[in-house]
C-alpha cells in the first residue's frame, strides 16, 4: 500500500516557513533562508515565511494565519 500512496502524493507542496526565535532576524535567520532555498530548488512553492518569537501564543497566531492563506496564489 506504501507504494500506492506515493504514487498518488503530489510531487510538490505549497509551503509556509516559520521561524521560531527570539533573537533571529531577516538577516541572521539563515536556517529559514537555507530552508526556502532547497524547498524552492527542490520544486515546492514558498507560500509565505515569518520569524515569530519563543512564545507559544505568537506561534500558533502564526500558524493560523499561514493556514488561512489562499491555496493558489493570483
Amino acid at each position: 500500500m506504501p507504494g500506492q500512496h506515493k504514487a498518488r502524493a503530489p510531487a510538490h507542496a505549497r509551503v509556509y516557513v516559520i521561524t521560531c526565535s527570539d533573537t533571529r532576524t531577516a538577516v541572521t535567520d539563515d536556517g529559514g533562508r537555507i530552508l526556502k532555498s532547497r524547498l524552492a530548488d527542490q520544486g515546492h512553492a514558498i507560500a509565505g515565511s515569518a520569524i515569530v518569537p519563543d512564545d507559544p501564543a505568537r506561534i500558533a497566531q502564526e500558524l493560523e494565519r499561514a493556514r488561512e492563506l489562499p491555496l493558489r496564489s493570483s
